[in-house]
C-alpha cells in the first residue's frame, strides 16, 4: 500500500455521528463504514455519539485495550471487577485494560472519542443482573457497589 494521508472532514465526522451511535473512522474493522477510507492498522479509532440518555450493557474485551476521551456530556462507568463507579466529564481520558468487565451510561449530548488496540471486534456481552438493570435505568440511579 502506498503511503498516504487519510482525512475525515468535520462535515463527514458530524454527518456520521448524527446517524450512528458508534462511528468507526480508521482501523482494523470487521465492518468498515463506507464513507471513510479505513486504515488497516492494528487499532480502531471512532466516536460514540449519544443524543439521548444511553445505557451500555455490561461487556468485556478479551484482547483490546480501550482509551476514551470525553469531548462533550458525561459518562458514568462501573468496573465490575472492583465494584467502583466513576464519572467522567469533558477533557477526561480513561481506559479499560483487556479483560475488565464494565458497563456505562451517558448523558444526552455526550460524545466520546475512542481508540482500541489491537482492534477487531472482541466485545463479549455479559448477563444483566437486577443491580445492573436498576443502575442502567436512569442517570441518577446509584450503583450498589457490588461486583456483579
Amino acid at each position: 500500500m502506498e503511503p498516504t494521508i487519510r482525512t475525515v472532514t468535520k462535515e463527514q465526522f458530524d454527518q456520521a455521528c448524527a446517524t450512528h451511535q458508534h462511528t468507526y473512522f480508521f482501523g482494523n474493522l470487521a465492518k468498515p463504514q463506507e464513507q471513510f477510507a479505513c486504515h488497516p492498522g492494528p487499532f480502531e479509532l471512532g466516536m460514540g455519539s449519544y443524543p439521548q440518555f444511553t445505557f451500555e450493557a455490561p461487556h468485556v474485551h478479551a484482547a483490546n485495550q480501550e482509551f476514551n476521551y470525553v469531548l462533550e456530556g458525561a459518562v458514568k462507568v462501573v468496573n465490575l471487577e472492583t465494584g467502583q463507579e466513576h464519572m467522567f466529564k469533558p477533557g477526561d481520558l480513561f481506559s479499560y485494560d483487556p479483560g475488565v468487565r464494565h458497563l456505562s451510561k451517558n448523558l444526552p449530548g455526550t460524545r466520546v472519542l475512542f481508540f482500541k488496540s489491537p482492534g477487531g471486534n472482541d466485545k463479549e456481552l455479559l448477563p444483566l443482573s437486577p443491580a445492573i438493570e436498576a443502575w442502567g435505568s436512569s442517570w441518577d440511579a446509584p450503583w450498589d457497589g457490588s461486583r456483579a
